[in-house]
């Protein structure tokens, strides 16, 4: 097999609607197909009309579940079964795993968009994100920021949270959509500001002696309990327990920050 037939299955194209389209006759495609060779004027229609590289589309394929076919912009990928893996690099180059369902695959590779990993400091994470340049933005200036997780669930100026923290997870059983106070309680580890490292948990230095408050908001309401200087581990434990009982479901956690 050729990648150009692992492309029409995968992208469950008609031959007959193909061949109509680039005007030329069915029996000429199924002659590529038969011969698992494209004709050198094929290549180029064919390379724009599929938005793929010309190598790629006489490229031998051994196997249509493992094929990565590079389409023009997108990512490499793997695919894990149920689980697709997009991999993204950030601003330093690192390599980095993205995960989907693989029932979302097309609907990127469609959007023919490349997606990197974007650094934000709010929430000490990575996400995937992109840029789109649709023909409605006629320049850089225009052009605006896609995340892959709101992209995949139809949300894109929206709140989508991820359930488990993880923001390169976006498979559709870890991503909810949600208002934005919701959203931004469910996070990990503890804001850059935090005497402690660890979220809710304070120390506080006093007249006589320190002590550590735990702390929360909830709707302008405030919670805060305090704890003696020797009871860290204390406070850390309580602040975990109260913060499951005040934000339930988007509580989030309150592990020590890791280091970008």
């Amino acid at each position: 097999m050729i990648g150009f037939e692992e492309i029409l299955k995968r992208r469950n194209i008609n031959v007959k609607d193909l061949a109509k389209e680039i005007e030329v006759s069915p029996t000429t495609i199924w002659g590529w197909i038969k011969n698992n060779k494209v004709s050198k004027k094929g290549l180029k229609i064919l390379s724009k009309k599929l938005d793929v590289d010309i190598e790629y589309l006489n490229k031998q394929v051994s196997d249509i579940n493992n094929y990565q076919p590079k389409f023009k912009g997108f990512n490499e990928y793997e695919i894990r079964d149920n689980i697709t893996v997009v991999f993204l690099h950030n601003r330093e180059g690192q390599k980095m795993e993205c995960l989907i369902d693989t029932e979302d695959l097309n609907k990127l590779i469609q959007f023919n968009r490349h997606w990197q990993a974007c650094w934000a400091e709010n929430t000490q994470s990575y996400y995937a994100s992109c840029m789109d340049y649709s023909p409605e933005y006629t320049n850089k200036s225009h052009s605006r920021k896609v995340y892959m997780h709101r992209f995949l669930l139809d949300n894109p100026d929206g709140f989508v949270d991820h359930e488990n923290n993880s923001k390169l997870d976006n498979r559709k059983s870890n991503l909810r959509v949600t208002e934005n106070k919701y959203n931004i309680r469910n996070r990990k580890g503890a804001n850059s500001n935090s005497s402690t490292g660890v979220r809710n948990v304070n120390r506080i230095k006093g007249y006589k002696e320190d002590k550590y408050l735990v702390q929360f908001m909830r709707d302008g309401e405030k919670f805060i309990w305090e704890f003696s200087i020797n009871q860290f581990e204390e406070a850390c434990k309580f602040a975990e327990k109260k913060r499951k009982e005040i934000f339930g479901e988007f509580a989030g956690n309150g592990k020590l920050k890791k280091a970008k």
